[in-house]
């Protein structure tokens, strides 16, 4: 996952990538698929010219309420 680390921004000579928020963007206009920035990336997370994005962390699991009982069906009052 990219860290935000800059490297293949400073690689490109195209000026494709710039990283904001500590995560590279690639520019598809100008980027022009040399490969420079995925072989600068130290950590892998360019590839096809894409940034992989570090997913977020899972939300923990919390036990689930016990399912509520079905009220019986009201029974109708036979009338004559």
């Amino acid at each position: 996952a990219c860290i935000g680390c800059g490297k293949c921004e400073k690689t490109c000579k195209f000026d494709a990538i710039h990283v904001e928020d500590n995560l590279a963007y690639i520019d598809p206009e100008k980027c022009k698929n040399c490969g420079m920035c995925a072989k600068e990336c130290p950590t892998g997370a360019i590839v096809n010219m894409k940034v992989k994005k570090a997913k977020p962390a899972a939300p923990k699991a919390e036990a689930a309420p016990a399912p509520a009982k079905e009220a019986a069906p009201a029974e109708e009052n036979a009338q004559a």
